[in-house]
């Protein structure tokens, strides 16, 4: 029997070849377009630290969301909570306690749990979002991230996932998801830089791809977040590009919508409320039209706190082109530079907002931990509850 050192040395040539597709080749790639990209028309652009905000507050929301597989049935539990700028004006100048929601249940075990405890999860961090009088509103994810994953919900194809949603809002009572998802569909004109999508975990590579086609050069595995970390220094940003001019995700949305909303057989009153008024917008953003006013734009940019080698940050925002005479060049310098103020250090990705909502959405663990203990000390009596509550799954 061979030992694994003569059979990694008998495969030897295979990983150097995977190594020079992988590493070696994107590195030669990334010099190449480095010297594009900074050619006679840069599409590199720069931006100065701006002094930290203290006239308006700022905040991040973020969620989490924990499930945990009993004998009789899964336990679910989500929650979302707000995390302040480091400098920013404090919001408990204009609110009295700070906003924060959750929800746990016990559902008996399907395949779709796991989808429910998300779409719950993305419907708290909507509903925090719509209630916190913020002037800066920082999305943990992509910008519509959590809207779709709500819409796809109530168009899931079992009962259960859709009703959970509808029965968690109470929409008859205060409209907060439906006002949410609203104003991110369709971006008020007046304060496009109030809300923010930081995205932290990306995979894209339309930056890297539009670049090697633009500039001939061989395509090879390359993401848009290492070709930004490798080429922008600190205080430099790409010029921004808009979103897919016909989101396929949003076009699905709307057109299950639309199928659901003619089903004479479904009780729809709920529905009819969460999506009336954005029927307009579903449709633009799943028009072949919506180039004509490219609403939602991404860039990456380089923290000026950070060192050269450190990760870029990807951001999405709204921006109507059309109807302003600032540029988006301009514009974009702005929004990244309302980030890059709250930005602390290398080791922390984000925001300081952000990583601070992160660190209270990591209390969904804490609660689940709570429920347990719980359910645990009021079975001294019963083992058979004893057992359920071990996890005993057949």
């Amino acid at each position: 029997m061979p030992s694994i050192s003569d059979i990694v040395l008998n495969n030897i040539e295979s990983i150097s070849n995977s190594y020079a597709l992988n590493i070696a080749e994107p590195g030669h790639v990334i010099e190449e377009l480095s010297k594009n990209l900074r050619g006679k028309d840069s599409f590199i652009k720069t931006f100065e630290r701006i002094d930290p905000i203290t006239d308006r507050s700022m905040i991040a929301v973020d969620g989490g969301n924990a499930m945990e597989q009993l004998a009789g049935g899964d336990l679910l539990v989500a929650g979302a909570t707000i995390g302040e700028g480091l400098s920013t004006k404090p919001l408990y100048d204009t609110i009295e306690e700070y906003p924060s929601e959750a929800f746990f249940e016990f559902l008996p075990h399907t395949s779709n749990n796991d989808k429910i405890q998300k779409a719950i999860r993305a419907a708290l961090e909507l509903r925090i979002h719509q209630q916190t009088p913020a002037d800066i509103k920082i999305i943990d994810g992509a910008y519509l991230g959590n809207v779709s994953t709500v819409l796809y919900a109530l168009l899931d194809s079992d009962p259960k996932v859709s009703n959970a949603i509808l029965k968690l809002n109470n929409f008859d009572k205060d409209g907060l998801l439906k006002d949410a998802i609203k104003a991110l569909l369709n971006p008020s004109r007046k304060n496009l830089t109030d809300v923010i999508a930081v995205v932290k975990s990306d995979s894209s590579s339309v930056f890297a791809k539009k670049f090697m086609k633009d500039y001939s050069i061989k395509e090879v595995n390359l993401t848009d977040r290492i070709l930004a970390s490798r080429i922008l220094l600190p205080g430099e940003f790409f010029s921004a590009r808009s979103m897919d001019s016909n989101p396929a995700l949003v076009a699905t949305i709307a057109k299950g919508l639309s199928s659901r909303l003619q089903e004479e057989s479904l009780d729809l009153a709920a529905l009819n409320k969460m999506v009336k008024g954005n029927q307009d917008a579903l449709a633009r953003l799943g028009a072949n039209d919506i180039t004509e006013e490219d609403v939602l734009w991404t860039t990456y940019f380089k923290p000026t706190a950070w060192s050269r080698y450190a990760k870029a940050i990807k951001i999405e925002f709204a921006f109507y082109n059309t109807t302003t005479t600032e540029s988006l060049e301009d514009f974009t310098r702005k929004v990244v530079q309302i980030v890059d103020q709250d930005i602390v250090e290398e080791n922390i990705l984000e925001p300081w907002c952000q990583y601070t909502a992160d660190v209270g959405a990591k209390g969904v663990s804490q609660a689940m931990n709570i429920i347990k203990s719980h359910l645990m000390a009021s079975a001294d009596e019963d083992e058979a509850l004893r057992s359920f509550v071990r996890n005993y799954r057949t």
